[in-house]
């Protein structure tokens, strides 16, 4: 994992591969005091990077937010961990770097297919964390059945719920997976409650929006009147760039009238 990729169906989208293993340690080990490298400091992890091939140009660790004083609680000295590694990584010669500054210094070495949804979750790496049992799909398929008539819809407020619902953590706090970890519920006590909860929310936004666009439209009345609005709209977008070619040719043509009386 570390080079840099492309996509091999847009070349210019630049994949960057996570590293889980040293990733993962960090994440997921850092406070295991069963673990065989606890306790973890920065100039030893410094190290292993170190280690590696010198050929290797990259290595990417990413992590969820919550690693951070959630997942590794602060008494872990997570932070001071953190705070120590660009001191060690100097004193070996490694840099920092942005994916921006990655992407604009490397060139791909290789293309990359990705048929199927990943993630970084789990022995698997799918998704199932998120679809993988029956409340999950349910919940999902339920949410993306208005998916139409949301689009249709211009109120603010509902578009604002649409994201929220979306969030996937909604789904991941449903998990009934065994992986041998803690599973983060957020405020719920089980994946029922999860489930029990979003599904009321839901209920209630599947409510205000069939009372903006009525349940018995069928899709192909909705597809036909998303069809009328994007026409419209591009007809709208075409007679303001006429009326901006005339204005600007009519301020041409005062600005040539002046020229001429002025030579009188």
């Amino acid at each position: 994992p570390h080079y840099m990729y492309h996509c091999n169906q847009a070349p210019s989208l630049k994949l960057l591969l996570r590293d889980f293993k040293l990733s993962d340690d960090i994440s997921l080990r850092f406070s295991n005091s069963e673990w065989s490298e606890y306790p973890l400091f920065a100039d030893k992890y410094i190290n292993w990077i170190g280690a590696l091939p010198q050929d290797e140009q990259i290595v990417n660790v990413f992590m969820e937010l919550s690693a951070l004083g959630m997942s590794q609680p602060l008494s872990s000295n997570i932070l001071e961990f953190l705070k120590a590694l660009p001191g060690c990584a100097k004193a070996k010669g490694i840099n920092f770097s942005t994916p921006t500054e990655i992407v604009s210094k490397l060139k791909s070495v290789s293309q990359l297919d990705v048929p199927y949804p990943i993630s970084w979750v789990d022995e698997e790496r799918d998704i199932s964390p998120w679809l993988g049992n029956v409340l999950q799909r349910e919940a999902f398929n339920k949410l993306y059945s208005i998916a139409e008539r949301v689009y249709l819809c211009n109120d603010r407020r509902i578009k604002q719920d649409w994201d929220y619902l979306q969030a996937s953590n909604n789904f991941r706090f449903m998990t009934t997976k065994n992986t041998g970890l803690p599973v983060y519920r957020g405020i719920y006590d089980s994946a029922y409650d999860a489930f029990t909860n979003y599904m009321n929310i839901l209920g209630d936004f599947i409510t205000r929006v069939n009372a903006l666009y009525p349940e018995d439209m069928d899709n192909e009345e909705l597809n036909s009147l998303l069809t009328t609005i994007r026409n419209q709209g591009e007809e709208l977008s075409e007679l303001h760039k006429e009326l901006d070619r005339l204005r600007s040719k009519k301020a041409a043509g005062k600005k040539k009238g002046a020229n001429t009386e002025i030579i009188e």
